[in-house]
Parts: structure tokens; sequence; C-alpha cells
């Protein structure tokens, strides 16, 4: 009886396995498009770090984790209506909680 439990179980982890593994999958960092512009997500900052920034917007579409978004304000962490503001032309904040933001950082162009 136990080797049959034991065959069922190691069959399942295998097919798991193999299924995770067979398609192919795709993940991005956490990005936000701003003017055209590819910022990547970083770290979560005190909001007291930055006491004086100013609001450029709001995320207006969400997409997909596996997605790379494309139109300006999308992002594929940041939920819709996010604010997002402006540091230096470099970096921006996103509203992360009530303590933090998450800290964006333009994409070098390659």
């Amino acid at each position: 009886m136990k080797k049959g439990i034991i065959a069922v179980a190691l069959f399942c982890m295998l097919t798991t396995l193999f299924i995770g593994c067979s398609g192919e999958s795709r993940t991005y960092a956490s990005i936000l498009i701003y003017n055209n512009q590819e910022y990547i997500g970083d770290n979560l900052v005190a909001k007291s770090q930055y006491p004086n920034v100013n609001q450029v917007g709001s995320v207006s579409k969400m997409v997909r984790t596996n997605q790379l978004p494309t139109k300006e304000f999308s992002s594929n962490q940041l939920s819709k209506g996010t604010k997002i503001y402006q540091v230096d032309e470099n970096t921006l904040l996103a509203n992360w909680d009530n303590e933090r933001y998450k800290l964006f950082e333009r994409k070098k162009s390659s």
C-alpha cells in the first residue's frame, strides 16, 4: 500500500515538474512606462526620504507579470490607480503603502 502511495506521489511531482518546465515562460523585472521610457523597479524606500515629490500621474493599466508593458503609465507589477511621483529625470516613485515608495530607475539605453 505504501509503495502505491509513494509511486502516485512521485508520478504527480514529476508530472508537475515536466509541465512547469516544458512551456516557455518569461518573466520581467518590475517595469513602469513613463514618457515612453522603461523604468525598472528596485527597492522600497521610506516616504520620509522623499518629503517633497510631485505626482506626475497614476498607473493606467496593469499587465500580466510575464508581459512587457508598452503603453504610457502601464506596469507589470503596480495596480491600476497607483500614484506615480517624479524625483528627477531618472527616478520615479510609486506609492507602495502608507510608509513606503517603490523606487524606479530609468533603464539605461543599450
